[in-house]
């Protein structure tokens, strides 16, 4: 009983290649409507590596109600140090764009087992407070002798 029209597109795009020496991903996930020709909703990041230790990602999010109503608008920046091949620390920041409050805020030390990662992470989440958490995340997976294809991408031998 709707009338004709176009539906609600979504898309999910990843693009990772190398500029020069630096590994650099792109990553976007929107949902577009057509018929009110808007972003409902979209996440973008982008991401390299500017040297071997270190990652550093930056991101942008924007939501809209049903109505159209805008819920959030927002930026993100992040790094992620590798200590080790076992150890990594991480940091990330998000900020509303509409008022200029931070809406998130962690840090994180994370350790990579052979058969679990453990991450210990402390923050801050507008609207609920500080968190502490402990997450232990088994890692059930099946790999071939040799390095897998991301990896070997990604130098890591």
């Amino acid at each position: 009983g709707a009338p004709d029209g176009f539906q609600p597109v979504a898309a999910l795009a990843e693009l990772l290649t190398w500029v020069g020496s630096v590994p650099l991903g792109i990553t976007h996930d929107g949902r577009y409507d057509l018929e009110k020709d808007d972003t409902v909703y979209s996440r973008s990041f982008l991401g390299f590596r500017p040297f071997r230790p270190w990652d550093v990602e930056f991101g942008y999010h924007r939501g809209v109600d049903p109505a159209g109503t805008l819920l959030y608008e927002a930026a993100s920046a992040g790094t992620r140090y590798r200590v080790s091949q076992k150890w990594e620390f991480e940091a990330v920041e998000t900020i509303s764009v509409i008022d200029d409050r931070g809406l998130d805020s962690r840090v994180m030390l994370r350790r990579i087992g052979h058969d679990f990662v453990t991450e210990i992470e402390v923050g801050y989440v507008a609207g609920e407070g500080t968190r502490f958490s402990i997450n232990l995340t088994p890692l059930i997976t099946y790999k071939p002798s040799g390095i897998g294809l991301l990896d070997r991408w990604l130098g890591r031998d």
